[in-house]
């Protein structure tokens, strides 16, 4: 089995905590702390998002609080003061990679499996993610699926899970981009 670590972060009972009266430094300071905890929480980077969206858009030292943008502070705060539990990496097992591409950011989990066939459970061992560059942004889906496993990949072999069937035609194709080849 696994060995399991619960994570008792003081962190996150801070930014559970924290409110912010509306001003471009406190956003910016409390989107600051939260990317320390940012692997240990599945979704950050689509969650955070949008708020960090505003620091590039909004100059001003006053933030106009919408609803929708105190809901999408409020679903950070709650996500990230929840209590993950993360496995332990064993090297000698076979790491698994789960991704995804949203409109905002690629995400993605990176577990082990304990046990075998359909006893077999999922152990996450770190989430990551990360909010797109502009560019990135006008990627067709196949591209951003790419560019989600491509986040992800380290040097040793991963089995990848996706949802996008067209990505599985790139290996069979005769032709493709220099932008999906890479």
């Amino acid at each position: 089995m696994l060995a399991e670590m619960e994570l008792t972060l003081i962190l996150p009972k801070i930014l559970r905590e924290w409110q912010l009266s509306g001003t471009r430094s406190e956003l910016q300071s409390f989107l600051g702390t939260a990317v320390y905890v940012q692997r240990i929480f599945q979704n950050f980077a689509n969650d955070a998002s949008p708020l960090f969206d505003i620091l590039k858009w909004h100059k001003k030292k006053k933030v106009e609080w919408t609803e929708e943008l105190r809901n999408y502070f409020e679903c950070l705060k709650t996500n990230i003061s929840s209590r993950p539990v993360l496995a332990i990496q064993n090297f000698d097992r076979q790491f698994h990679l789960r991704m995804d591409a949203s409109d905002f950011a690629v995400g993605g989990v990176l577990f082990q499996e304990d046990g075998e066939g359909q006893a077999s459970v999922e152990r996450p061992v770190a989430f990551g993610g990360r909010k797109y560059k502009d560019a990135e942004k006008h990627y067709s889906i196949r591209e951003k699926k790419l560019l989600a496993i491509m986040v992800y990949l380290l040097d040793k072999p991963y089995i990848v899970e996706t949802d996008h069937r067209s990505l599985e035609m790139i290996f069979t194709q005769k032709t493709i981009s220099r932008r999906v080849a890479r």
